[in-house]
């Protein structure tokens, strides 16, 4: 399961490193836009090559950096999502039913809400394992 959780952050942050050099390239920007925006491609790159080496290598402090690293988009995806919900009452299940949410949209909030809980649900089992082997 750790692997597999891995492999399914490896191909998240591939899509959002595919985004960030899309939208760098695609307009104009202030060269402080154009720092923070390769900055943050570095950070995509770390968090690409950590999940690629948890995949390879089981480690104590990989999940817990990748759990950090998924938090940040979950909650953007999350808020995201939230903010769909109209203030005069259509609830998210029926903007869903009358097809303004698509379904590739649904499935990335998805993901990326899903892999902190996943990383959660990963750390916490190590954390439990590491007690039982202490005592």
């Amino acid at each position: 399961m750790f692997r597999f959780i891995s492999a399914i952050t490896a191909l998240a942050w591939l899509y959002l490193l595919f985004v960030m050099v899309g939208v760098l390239f695609m307009e104009e920007y202030t060269l402080s836009d154009w720092l923070l925006s390769i900055g943050l491609i570095v950070i995509i790159c770390c968090v690409i090559a950590a999940s690629v080496y948890s995949m390879l290598k089981s480690t104590r402090v990989l999940p817990l950096f990748l759990l950090v690293a998924s938090l940040v988009p979950g909650y953007v995806f999350a808020r995201a999502m939230w903010r769909l919900q109209d203030p005069k009452g259509a609830h998210f299940l029926e903007i869903f039913r009358r097809g303004d949410y698509g379904w590739y949209r649904l499935t990335q909030d998805i993901i990326f809400i899903g892999l902190p809980l996943c990383w959660t649900v990963l750390c916490s089992g190590l954390l439990l394992r590491r007690r039982r082997s202490e005592t």
